[in-house]
This record gives C-alpha cells, sequence and structure tokens, in this order.
C-alpha cells in the first residue's frame, strides 16, 4: 500500500504534478496510437495482423487506465470502450475508424484544454481504413 502524505496540500501538489506529466504526455500517446492503428490498418488483412492488433488494445489500455487515474473520465472511458471493441473477435479497421478519429481528436483536445497549446504533429484524422 502506498503511503499517503501527511499533509494534504502536499499530496494535491504531488498530484498536480504527476497530472500535468500526465497532460505533457498526450501529444506522445496520440502520436503512439496512430502509429499503431496505421500498423494494424495496412496489416489487417493479412496472417500478419494480429500483433499491431494487440500493440493497439495495450495502449488504449495504458491509455484508459491513466486517463482515469488522472481525471480525464470521459477520455478514459472512450479508450477503454475502443479497447473493447478492438480485442473483439473479428474486430476491423474499417468498421471502427470513426470511434478511432473521434478518440484522436478528444485526446488532442484534452490536451489543448489543459495546456492552453494546440498539439503540434501528426493530423487527428487516422489513416482511412484499407479497403
Amino acid at each position: 500500500m502506498i503511503n499517503a502524505p501527511d499533509n494534504p496540500p502536499d499530496f494535491e501538489r504531488q498530484l498536480a504534478l504527476l497530472r500535468a506529466r500526465f497532460t505533457a504526455g498526450l501529444v506522445g500517446r496520440r502520436d503512439e496510437l496512430v502509429s499503431a492503428w496505421s500498423e494494424w490498418n495496412s496489416l489487417a488483412a493479412s496472417a500478419d495482423g494480429d500483433r499491431p492488433r494487440a500493440v493497439l488494445a495495450i495502449a488504449l489500455h495504458r491509455l484508459a487506465g491513466a486517463a482515469l487515474s488522472y481525471g480525464y473520465e470521459a477520455l478514459g472511458q472512450d479508450a477503454r470502450t475502443l479497447e473493447g471493441r478492438i480485442t473483439a473477435d473479428g474486430a476491423r479497421p474499417e468498421g471502427l475508424a470513426m470511434s478511432f478519429a473521434a478518440l484522436i481528436a478528444d485526446l488532442s483536445d484534452a490536451y489543448s484544454a489543459a495546456s492552453g497549446v494546440p498539439p503540434a504533429g501528426p493530423p487527428a484524422e487516422p489513416p482511412p481504413a484499407a479497403q
């Protein structure tokens, strides 16, 4: 069990620092998700499609847990829901592209709202699902 600090303001300060660190990492998480999505999208129809799908599911699982821990309830729930849909039997990128794009947009919006700075980097839209 983690020992709680004796001084509640100190605890609040430490929690604020952890939340700020999480927020600063949202752009990196977004980029990780977009990369994993792209790989799954390009390999989904092949025998090699399971590995990138698992990588994407793990990244979503980590995002969901951390987001919920640091007060990003909607983002955490959306990541958890998408994780479940991606790990379901028969999941294909083309059926999940809109949900994924919405999650990426929400992640970028959460970063912008918390930091006041729009995230730099790739567009919020993932590549279209392979046909």
